[in-house]
């Protein structure tokens, strides 16, 4: 792929000219809000993703009537429907499915157009298409996990379900390559059962988190839980390459509990949010807890298996060995940062603005640029150079912001109106050149560009919005990832040098025989040399590790 035909030196030699050749600007291509109908009439569209050829697929929840172009459905009575609708690269409805009781949290494509929906259920039974899905409490009085799948012209071809006698939870849901559903939530009870595999909660009284997958035939195949005697549960879940599952969450509990993830244990004291990974086989590998005031959201994660969370923070936020300063203490501001797949960090970035600035979703593309919406305060705010400003100084704005694999905020801009639209899920498509943004509004106007949208319902009108004209620039080539000790073997110190220099900082780890880490320190933006101090360490052999690089040292 190519950025405006330019060669990377050119791109390159651009950036060192400074603000005035700045990046193009993103713009609003359409928006389209479904039209409610009915006394009690509202939507909200949860989900959101690219197909082929630019189609995109949206899903969500509606009462009474929801027109989409064409097509309209209509809801049980004194109900709240799920429904999954198709629409073209240029906006307009060509399909849309409706099922009764669903509250869907999840929605993946398959590589045939294939839609997978994920999420809970509260009604002693439901029936999507043909199949009936029973409630493990037969009151109805408490949500069951479901899966369904339907056929790109809109047939329902299978539905499954999990759980217990507490509320389960969807959060998200990711698709292998196989067709295997990938699901993340919390359940309470006692127990949740998916399939033959049933969980045991830490206290029944609480909620633990929970990692199940589904096979292309409908079959559970695995569930693994974590959590301890809190309220525990999950933020986000992201698959690698190989299968891998990433979650983001948060547990809760005394200082002096614990939570297990399999053979790991997490101690409360020692931060309660966390980023743990589980393989492909159903064990817990790693779990990475942090003292951040915050929270880590909407993981995304790449074949090589580097995560990037978004969150909000204030005051300060250490990432490793890089660390955020809000503008304004107690003030939060969101940051994006990305966490090599041996859980170093490698980049951190926050907005920059001195308004509240808080994330709602994220998506990445395969050059590893980022697009992040969310809401933010006051009249403006700031994402780097950027500054954009707020539709209505009664409520607050809605942003979207493009974040560079280097860590450079490349644009900004807003949307909104009288209300504040709620952005819940964005989806990159595979060019990286467009952006589609799914939510809800309850003001009477709101406004993407120049396109404006009026609401049909005294609550929520749903919205698609696309966003064109995004830089496609392909990844920079990454310097080369080995560097050269002198001396070796060291005495008090120890030189190392890079043939070329990064784009960004990055942490230096030095790992005892054991692997703990006993000496770090930060590689500032483009340094092709660094020393690093020895002196106080036991003599015998160290490993040196930088992003992918991985050098021996003799300490004498």
């Amino acid at each position: 792929m190519k950025f405006f035909t330019l060669s990377l030196r050119a791109f390159l030699f651009l950036l060192m000219l400074g603000p005035a050749a700045a990046w193009a600007q993103p713009t609003w291509q359409w928006a389209v809000a479904p039209v409610s109908g009915g006394t009690s009439g509202s939507c909200t569209v949860t989900e959101v993703a690219y197909g082929q050829n630019g189609e995109v697929v949206v899903a969500g929840g509606f009462r009474g009537t929801l027109t989409l172009g064409n097509i309209t459905l209509t809801s049980a009575a004194n109900g709240a429907d799920g429904f999954v609708a198709r629409m073209t690269s240029g906006g307009t409805w060509t399909q849309a499915t409706s099922a009764s009781g669903l509250n869907i949290t999840g929605l993946a494509l398959s590589s045939s157009g294939e839609a997978v929906i994920a999420g809970t259920f509260r009604p002693a039974t439901v029936q999507i298409g043909s199949r009936v899905l029973t409630n493990a409490n037969a009151a109805g009085t408490s949500t069951d996990v479901f899966v369904a799948r339907l056929t790109p012209t809109g047939t329902w071809t299978q539905a499954a379900s999990a759980g217990g006698l507490g509320n389960e939870s969807v959060v998200d849901l990711a698709l292998q390559s196989n067709g295997t559903a990938v699901l993340a939530g919390s359940f309470g009870g006692s127990t949740a059962t998916f399939g033959t595999r049933v969980l045991t909660n830490s206290n029944s009284t609480n909620s633990d988190i929970y990692v199940a997958r589904l096979d292309a035939l409908g079959t559970w195949i695995q569930a693994a839980q974590g959590g301890g005697d809190g309220n525990d549960g999950v933020e986000g879940l992201a698959l690698d390459g190989n299968n891998n599952a990433v979650i983001t969450g948060y547990l809760s509990g005394s200082n002096t509990g614990i939570a297990n993830f399999g053979p790991i244990t997490a101690r409360l004291s020692n931060g309660y949010i966390f980023i743990a990974r589980l393989n492909a086989v159903g064990t817990w590998t790693r779990v990475m807890q942090s003292t951040l005031d915050g929270s880590f959201y909407y993981p995304v994660i790449d074949a090589a298996g580097t995560v990037t969370v978004c969150g909000s923070f204030t005051n300060t936020a250490n990432f490793g060995a890089i660390q955020l300063t809000s503008a304004v203490s107690f003030v939060y501001d969101m940051f994006i940062a990305r966490l090599s797949s041996n859980d170093v960090w490698v980049q951190a970035v926050k907005s920059g603005s001195s308004t509240r600035v808080t994330p709602n979703s994220i998506a990445q593309d395969a050059a590893g640029n980022v697009v992040a919406t969310g809401s933010f305060s006051g009249s403006q705010t700031t994402f780097g150079t950027h500054t954009i400003s707020n539709f209505s100084s009664s409520s607050a704005g809605t942003f979207v912001a493009r974040l560079s694999s280097t860590g450079a905020w490349t644009n900004a801009l807003s949307a909104g109106g009288t209300g504040n639209p709620v952005v819940f899920k964005a989806a990159l498509e595979s060019s990286g050149n467009s952006a589609a943004f799914v939510g809800f509004f309850d003001s009477p106007t709101v406004t993407f560009g120049t396109v404006v949208l009026n609401s049909s319902s005294a609550s929520r009108t749903g919205f698609v919005a696309k966003l064109g004209g995004l830089p496609t620039a392909t990844r920079a080539p990454s310097p080369a990832e080995v560097f050269t000790l002198a001396p070796n073997p060291a005495t008090s110190e120890v030189r190392l040098t890079w043939p070329q220099g990064t784009t960004s900082a990055r942490p230096l780890q030095l790992l005892d025989p054991l692997g703990r880490e006993v000496r770090r320190q930060l590689l500032p933006a483009q340094a092709t040399t660094a020393t690093l101090d020895l002196s106080g360490l036991a003599p015998g052999l160290y490993t040196l590790r930088c992003g992918a690089a991985v050098s021996k040292l003799v300490v004498e």
